[in-house]
């Protein structure tokens, strides 16, 4: 695996996809301000991810302890192919958070190149808006997110809109988004 090229796929993804459709409206101040750190785990199992996502929730943690906004990505393009075994691995990346009650300071998105919301058709354009091009985990800072959040104008509505997005798109399109 060469991490040069999985960063930049990752970069083009979040430029492309979640910054240049606005899928995430806190993501370009974030990028602006040079909050958002990208890594690429070298990873090849289960285990090895889990403590790298472990690491990348303690770094979230201290940038929160000593007053610096971060929020990271981490990719793993070596591993968590399946989505169903991705999925339970995030439950427990999230059930570790809890039990050290560090979820009043860290939260969760996950994003997957086969991503799949419950509930949905298996054509559905929303998918999409939770596909990456690997395996990613991001760790935000609960109170960015809720000082973001108080300043949208309606924030349960940025789903919608984004489904919205994407269903005028076609596949290819959205895909020209995704990946490098």
């Amino acid at each position: 695996m060469n991490k040069k090229r999985a960063k930049k796929a990752v970069e083009f993804w979040l430029d492309e996809m979640v910054i240049g459709l606005n899928l995430c409206p806190f993501a370009r101040p974030a990028k602006t301000l040079c909050q958002i750190t990208i890594t690429v785990s070298d990873a090849d199992d289960e285990e090895r991810a889990f403590k790298d996502a472990l690491n990348a929730v303690e770094q979230v943690v201290s940038e929160w302890e000593q007053e610096r906004t971060t929020t990271t990505l981490i990719a793993f393009p070596q591993t968590l192919t399946d989505f169903e075994t991705f999925w339970d691995w995030v439950d427990a990346v999230e059930e570790v958070i809890e039990r050290s009650e560090l979820d009043d300071i860290v939260q969760l998105a996950h994003f997957h190149p086969d991503y799949r919301f419950e509930g949905e058709a298996i054509d559905s354009h929303g998918h999409y808006t939770n596909r990456a091009p690997y395996p990613i985990l991001h760790i935000l800072q609960v109170d960015h997110v809720s000082v973001a959040a108080d300043n949208h104008p309606d924030p349960k509505q940025i789903p919608y809109d984004n489904i919205a997005k994407l269903e005028a798109m076609t596949l290819e399109e959205i895909n020209a988004k995704i990946h490098l």
